[in-house]
């Protein structure tokens, strides 16, 4: 196939050659412009990329923060939660402890209750008279019988009164307990209440994370689709550009020789131009441009 390219190419005239070469010149102008578009691309989409993943990280490490704040909120619940439980079965114990004196006092008959301090001063007075009084044998025995009855009748009373005592005991310290469970309540609430508001919070921007994740992976597939491009274009640059070398050197042969030396000269001179323009991110000829592509500087 190249010997009978080069045959044809001998049979052509001058005009003819010009023409080929300048064919070959206009195919490359849209190539070029293929190829800076799809370099411009490269940078937009990887630029992108890298700032979605940026915020990725952010994002990350704003959900560690929450979480870990919202684990410290439900340890804290549990806690609480624990607290009152046990409080409220401490009530429970003590309830039942107060149910069954208050069952103990129900079952007393109605002849051992009475008014404990009245009973006593009654116990007092007749002890006093007893002690103090000239009494016969049957006087005497009537008071004495009256005295151990007043003595039974206040021993049941400080009995009952003990059950009393410990009833209101048992009520008082459970409406005591009961204050306090309220209040771990009121806090265990607050804290479920923080802890749910964390967890919605975390949850956004999970949700937000899988958002820009997944802008992120689009814009990386776009730039790895705009690279391929670029490099497809760069290819066809590069082989329009051999082609053309060769059809010169084809064509005129060594007579060029002259011709290329000082065109190689010009060329290393567009080379420093285009170079130094680029690392100082200025605009380059048309002439640079082909320069630096044919000696793969960009």
């Amino acid at each position: 196939m190249a010997s009978e390219g080069v045959t044809k190419l001998v049979e052509t005239t001058s005009e003819s050659k010009h023409k080929v070469i300048d064919d070959i010149v206009k195919k490359m102008e849209p190539l070029k412009e293929k190829h800076m578009h799809f370099r411009n691309e490269c940078k937009t989409w990887i630029s992108t990329r890298n700032l979605l993943n940026s915020e990725l990280k952010e994002l990350a490490e704003k959900i560690k923060t929450i979480k870990s704040q919202r684990d410290v909120v439900n340890d804290e619940v549990r806690n609480l939660k624990s607290s009152r439980d046990k409080l409220r079965e401490d009530i429970s114990k003590k309830q039942d402890k107060a149910n069954a004196l208050i069952t103990d006092l129900k079952q007393i008959h109605p002849e051992n209750r009475g008014n404990l301090n009245k009973t006593k001063t009654a116990l007092e007075e007749l002890e006093w008279k007893f002690q103090t009084s000239s009494l016969d044998m049957k006087e005497e025995n009537k008071m004495l019988i009256q005295v151990k009855g007043l003595e039974e009748q206040l021993s049941r009373l400080q009995q009952v009164r003990g059950i009393q005592d410990a009833v209101t005991g048992e009520k008082t310290e459970i409406t005591s307990i009961r204050k306090n469970a309220q209040s771990i309540h009121k806090h265990l609430l607050g804290g479920a209440e923080a802890s749910q508001k964390l967890h919605e919070e975390m949850m956004q921007s999970v949700t937000k994370l899988k958002e820009t994740k997944s802008k992120a992976d689009e814009a990386h597939q776009k730039y790895l689709h705009a690279k391929t491009q670029a490099e497809k274009a760069e290819g066809e640059l590069i082989a329009n550009t051999i082609e053309m070398k060769n059809l010169r050197k084809e064509f005129y042969g060594n007579e060029e020789a002259e011709r290329l030396k000082k065109a190689n000269e010009f060329t290393a001179k567009l080379l420093e131009s285009g170079s130094t323009k680029l690392g100082k991110g200025r605009k380059i000829s048309l002439e640079e441009f082909k320069a630096l592509m044919e000696h793969k500087k960009i």
